[in-house]
């Protein structure tokens, strides 16, 4: 057997030694990599096959592994957590979702597919678990309280589509709180569609449901109106549209509370009637507004709170009735059939608190 000529040793050695070397250099950051992405993958495993317990500790230990990491480790955990927001069981789609809010705070866009979910996969926002929607919404505002403006502007309209049929109050609030946290010029028409497009799964007052996200939602609108009438803009469109969600919400609690299906002193009554006096409170204001510059306005209804505390459900139909006729005035002008009854929207197990 030939056996290889010395020199070509002495030549090889050169290249050897720096490939060693390099291999050296690059082991700690390549194995690093390589640990990390193994121990991603064995977490999000134990979310979707372990114990309550061991769901538990594994949620917390990918919580740190995302605070911890890079951008790009951060995206790997996204990409792996897709499967365990599919799996069957709702504990490993919850604790999921809980990662997803961790990645959403460290800004990774990918979480906002996650938090939303997709037209092919029941996650996220589509989840039929009420407790993965609602952290799914969380996720959505973590994301947005560090966003630009211009970033959230694209998720207006998921928000819109979930929260206007959302069963689940405390998911619809988390909801709407989110579509208020998109600081761009829709967002409070957004908002009172939304509201609007809601009225429809209260059309049963024999199933009366909360009305915590429609306070919520006339509030932030509110609030919204004020800052541009503020900067010097004309929103009597917005104005209008807020007294029309306002009107139809109070609508709504009037029937249920007429209907008999809601005990007196229930959180669901006090529910019901603090709407009755936010909701006037913003017509006041929609009221006050409107109608600087107009010669012979309609009166508006006395304040409801006397009817409220007596529980005087015909008189505040008459106080409803008064501000529908208002809207329908100069200078709202507002088609008399936006206060038509709405026609019912299917109803969801889990609409309730």
């Amino acid at each position: 057997m030939t056996r290889p000529f010395v020199g070509e040793f002495s030549m090889c050695r050169p290249l050897l030694l720096a490939a060693v070397a390099v291999t050296v250099w690059a082991s700690p950051g390549a194995i690093s990599a390589a640990r990390a992405q193994s121990q991603a993958e064995a977490l999000v495993q134990t979310l979707v096959e372990g114990t309550p317990a061991e769901v538990a500790g594994a949620r917390e230990q990918l919580s740190g592994l995302v605070n911890g990491s890079d951008a790009g480790r951060r995206a790997e955990v996204a990409r792996l957590l897709v499967a365990a927001t599919r799996s069957e069981r709702v504990l490993t789609r919850l604790n999921a979702m809980l990662v997803t809010g961790d990645l959403a705070s460290a800004g990774l866009p990918a979480s906002l597919t996650l938090a939303t979910g997709s037209a092919q996969s029941a996650s996220g926002f589509r989840d039929p678990s009420p407790g993965v929607r609602y952290w799914a919404a969380r996720a959505v505002s973590q994301y947005l309280a560090n966003a630009q403006p211009q970033d959230g502007k694209p998720l207006l309209n998921a928000l819109m589509q979930a929260a206007s049929a959302e069963p689940s109050a405390p998911v619809a609030r988390e909801m709407v709180r989110a579509m208020a946290g998109i600081d761009v010029a829709q967002t409070a028409d957004q908002i009172t569609a939304t509201l609007n497009a809601r009225v429809a799964l209260h059309a049963d007052p024999a199933q009366p449901q909360p009305l915590s996200p429609a306070r919520l939602g006339l509030q932030l609108v509110q609030d919204r109106l004020i800052q541009r009438l503020g900067s010097g803009e004309k929103v009597p469109d917005a104005l209008g549209e807020l007294g029309v969600a306002a009107a139809r919400m109070m609508r709504v609690a009037v029937e249920d509370l007429q209907g008999g299906a809601i005990e007196a002193g229930s959180e669901l009554s006090n529910d019901h009637a603090s709407l009755l006096k936010d909701a006037d409170q913003r017509l006041r204001f929609v009221y006050d507004v409107r109608n600087t510059a107009t010669a012979n306005p309609l009166p508006q209804p006395p304040d409801p709170g006397t009817a409220i505390e007596a529980g005087d459900w015909a008189k505040l139909a008459r106080t409803v009735t008064t501000w529908e006729t208002v809207l329908q005035a100069p200078p709202f002008n507002v088609p008399a059939d936006r206060f038509a009854p709405p026609t019912p929207a299917p109803q969801e197990s889990d609409a309730a608190e």
